[in-house]
C-alpha cells in the first residue's frame, strides 16, 4: 500500500519545507499585537492619557534599573536543563512589582493607593521565607515608594470605555517595549523545519524500537545513528545532528520524495503527524515567549467532581423504581459540575475544552481498569480504591500540560487561524470591487516610521532629514523581499497614522462584532485576542 495522491502531496509539500503547515498563524498573531500597539499609540496621542504612559514608562525604566536588587529577592531557579545559568530579565523583574500597580489601575486605583495596599500586605509565614519577606518589604517601603514619588504619580487610570477591552499592563508594555515585542514577533521566522523533520524521524524510530517493530528499509540509515537522547538540549544532540546530515547528504527534496514512495502509509502518517505536531508546539512556544510580559488572565475555572459508585444491590420500593434518578443499576461513574460554572463555560466558548480536560482526567483514573477489562475479554475488574476516591479540579495528580501532546497543540494553532480568517480587521483593505490582504511588513514599516518621528517611547523625535527612512530600511526585523523606496515608506507611515488617529476604534469594534458570530475559544491554552482582558462598558 502507498499514500493516497492527496496525502502524498501534503507529505512532500510540508516535509520538504516547500510550504508551512500553518500558513496564517503569523498574520493572526501579528494582527493582535499590532492592534494593541496602535491602540496604545492612539491613547498616547490624547493629552488626557499621554501623561499616564510617560509616568508608567518612567517607573518601569527605574524598576528595570533595580533588576539586580529584585533578583536577589526573587532568585531565578538555576536548576534548569543543561545546568545553564538563567538569563537576567530586567523587564520580568520589574513586572514582579509593576503587575500589582497595573492591576490596581484596572480596578480604578492610582499607583500610590496600590502601593499603600502592597505596603500593608501580610508577609508569607514561615521561617523559610523570612529573609525574602524582609527584603521584599524593604524594597516596597523604600525603593518602590521613592520610584513612584519621583514622578507626578497623580495620573488616574484610563477608563474602560477608552481602553476598549485592553488592560493597563498590556497597553503600557506596548508603549514602552514595542521594539522588544516586535523582535520577538520576528522570531517566528527562526522556526526551522529541518530540525523539526529530524525530530520527527527520531520519534518514529524510537516508537518502532519500543514497539519492537522493524524499522523500514527506507529509514535504515537513520536507525544506525539512532541513540537514546539523555537529557540536555535535544536539538543540540549529536543524534539529531547526524540525522540532519544524512538528510542533507541525500538532498532534502529527494529524500522526502523517496520516503513518500517507499514508506508504508502507517509509518508515513506517523512521521507526518509528528512533524506537524512538533511544528505546532514550536509555534506555541514562540507565542508564549511573545506574550510573557502581558497580563495573564485566568480562564473560567472548571469546578467539577467525580467518583465511582458501586451498584445499589438493595431491593427498591415501587415508588423508588418509578422515580427518575441519575443512578444506574450497575457500577457507575458519578460526575457533578456546578451549574454557574457550566453557564460561564458556555458564555466563554470553553465548554468543549472543559469536557476535553475532564476526559483526560477520567482516562488517568480509568485507563488501567480498562486495560484489565481488555485482557479479560470484556470482564470488568472490581472497583479499586483509586476509583472510589472523589476527584476534583484541584487533584494534584490530574494536572496536565501540553508538553508532548501534539494533537492539542495542532488544535490550538488551527483554531486561532480559523478565528483570524473569520475576524481579521487590520490586515485587509476594502476596495470598491474586492477585499485585498495587506502584508504584515507594510504595517510594521509604517509603525516604525511613526515611532521614530514621534519619539516613542523616550521622546527623541526624528525628522525625515534625520534619516528616518534609512533607519527603517536597515531594520533587520522587517522582511521585504525587494528594496523599498522612500515614497512607499511615506505611504505606509501615512496609513498607520490614519489608523491611529481615525480608524483604530472602528477596527476593534468591527472585530468584536464579527467575533459575536464566530467567537474565539475560551479554552485554557487557547490563543485569544488581546482586547478580551478587560470589560468593555459601552459599544458605539
Amino acid at each position: 500500500m502507498h499514500l493516497s495522491e492527496h496525502n502524498k502531496n501534503l507529505f512532500i509539500t510540508f516535509l520538504s519545507g516547500t510550504a508551512a503547515p500553518f500558513p496564517h498563524i503569523y498574520d493572526a498573531v501579528s494582527e493582535q499585537l499590532l492592534l494593541l500597539i496602535l491602540k496604545a499609540r492612539q491613547l498616547n496621542e490624547d493629552p488626557e492619557y499621554s501623561k499616564w504612559f510617560a509616568e508608567q514608562h518612567q517607573v518601569l525604566t527605574m524598576l528595570q534599573a533595580q533588576s539586580e536588587k529584585i533578583s536577589k529577592i526573587y532568585p531565578q531557579n538555576s536548576l534548569v536543563l543543561n545546568f545553564q545559568e538563567p538569563k537576567q530579565d530586567s523587564l520580568m523583574d520589574a513586572l514582579i512589582f509593576m503587575h500589582q500597580i497595573y492591576t490596581g489601575f484596572d480596578e480604578g486605583k492610582v499607583s500610590l493607593k496600590t502601593w499603600g495596599e502592597m505596603n500593608r500586605q501580610p508577609a508569607e509565614q514561615g521561617f523559610r521565607y523570612a529573609e525574602q519577606n524582609k527584603l521584599r518589604e524593604e524594597f516596597i517601603h523604600d525603593d518602590m515608594f521613592a520610584i513612584l514619588t519621583e514622578g507626578p504619580t497623580h495620573c488616574p487610570p484610563i477608563p474602560p470605555q477608552a481602553r476598549k477591552g485592553y488592560c493597563h499592563q498590556d497597553l503600557s508594555i506596548a508603549h514602552s517595549c514595542s521594539s522588544m515585542l516586535l523582535s520577538r514577533l520576528n522570531n517566528f521566522h527562526k522556526i526551522d523545519s529541518l530540525p523539526i523533520l529530524a525530530d520527527a524521524i527520531y520519534n518514529l524510530i524510537t516508537a518502532l524500537r519500543h514497539a519492537r517493530i522493524a524499522v523500514p528499509d527506507c529509514l535504515s540509515e537513520f536507525e544506525k545513528v539512532h541513540r537514546d537522547i539523555m537529557g540536555g538540549e535535544r536539538r543540540e544532540s549529536y543524534v539529531l545532528k547526524n540525522i540532519i546530515k544524512l538528510i542533507n547528504d541525500e538532498g532534502r527534496d529527494k529524500f522526502i520524495e523517496r520516503i513518500a514512495e517507499q514508506c508504508g502509509p502507517q509509518h508515513a502518517d506517523y512521521l507526518f503527524s509528528q512533524f506537524v505536531g512538533i511544528y505546532a508546539s514550536e509555534i506555541i512556544q514562540w507565542f508564549a515567549e511573545l506574550q510573557i510580559y502581558f497580563k495573564y488572565v485566568q480562564s473560567t475555572p472548571f469546578d467539577w467532581k467525580f467518583t465511582t459508585v458501586a451498584a445499589d444491590t438493595r431491593a427498591l420500593s415501587e415508588e423508588e423504581e418509578q422515580k427518575p434518578t441519575v443512578a444506574w443499576e450497575s457500577d457507575y461513574c458519578q460526575i457533578s459540575i456546578k451549574r454557574d460554572t457550566l453557564l460561564k463555560l458556555i458564555q466563554t466558548n470553553a465548554l468543549h475544552d472543559a469536557a476535553d480536560s475532564l476526559a483526560d482526567c477520567l482516562l488517568r483514573i480509568y485507563g488501567q481498569p480498562a486495560e484489565v477489562m481488555f485482557r479479560e475479554k470484556g470482564a470488568a475488574p472490581p472497583i479499586s480504591d483509586t476509583e472510589r476516591q472523589v476527584y476534583n479540579f484541584n487533584s494534584y495528580h490530574l494536572y496536565s500540560t501540553l508538553q508532548g501532546n501534539y494533537q492539542k497543540s495542532i488544535g490550538i494553532v488551527q483554531s486561532f487561524e480559523k478565528w483570524h480568517e473569520n475576524n481579521k480587521a487590520l490586515l485587509i483593505s476594502h476596495k470598491k470591487t474586492r477585499i485585498e490582504r495587506i502584508d504584515v511588513q507594510v504595517r510594521l514599516a509604517g509603525l516604525r516610521c511613526y515611532d521614530l518621528k514621534m519619539g516613542i517611547p523616550d521622546g527623541n523625535r526624528l525628522k525625515v532629514k534625520d534619516g528616518v527612512y534609512d533607519l527603517v530600511k536597515h531594520d533587520t526585523s522587517l522582511r521585504f523581499e525587494n528594496s523599498i523606496s522612500d515614497i512607499s515608506l511615506q505611504r505606509y507611515h501615512s496609513q498607520v497614522k490614519k489608523i491611529i488617529n481615525k480608524d483604530i476604534d472602528g477596527l476593534l469594534l468591527s472585530q468584536r462584532k464579527n467575533n459575536s458570530k464566530s467567537p474565539f475559544s475560551g479554552a485554557h491554552h487557547a490563543i485569544k485576542p488581546l482586547w478580551s482582558k478587560s470589560e468593555i462598558l459601552e459599544e458605539e
